[in-house]
């Protein structure tokens, strides 16, 4: 929840053209305290993630951080080209895979989730289970189906 919290609060950076001509402020400063936070908060999710889970999910979340590491370090190499409005060939691609990276982590995250075996037996699921599924039947008769179907 910190994490969604503080990336709620972004700051934006500048164009290229403004930074190359000295005009950075602040906000940009700050873009850059954020990406490093983000990924202290990412490293921690996946980490507590893995623990979380089975060895095979454990692997899959070490993958992930390399990925992510690995391509937020490619990245972090054009900094220079972009304060200097060069082109930066490629950047973007990198930026994309680190993002989707993390978000394929968090769509097999909760497929784990969703599967384990105890997640099933828990009081709180349980209950939703049987308020999603209850529906009144016809003359006062109950029965459990789906609703709305």
């Amino acid at each position: 929840m910190t994490h969604a919290a503080f990336g709620s609060f972004w700051p934006p950076m500048h164009q290229r053209e403004v930074l190359a001509a000295g005009g950075g402020t602040l906000t940009d400063t700050l873009h850059l305290v954020w990406a490093a936070i983000t990924g202290v908060f990412f490293m921690l999710i996946v980490g507590f993630g893995a623990a979380a889970l089975g060895k095979r999910f454990r692997v899959y979340s070490i993958a992930t951080m390399v990925i992510v590491l690995a391509s937020g370090a490619v990245t972090g190499t054009y900094a220079s080209q972009v304060q200097a409005d060069l082109p930066t060939p490629g950047v973007g691609v990198w930026e994309r895979i680190s993002i989707a990276t993390f978000m394929a982590w968090m769509v097999v995250l909760a497929t784990a989730l969703l599967r384990a075996p105890h997640a099933a037996a828990t009081p709180v699921r349980s209950h939703f289970i049987r308020v999603l599924l209850w529906r009144p039947g016809a003359a006062g008769c109950s029965h459990w189906r789906l609703r709305g179907f």
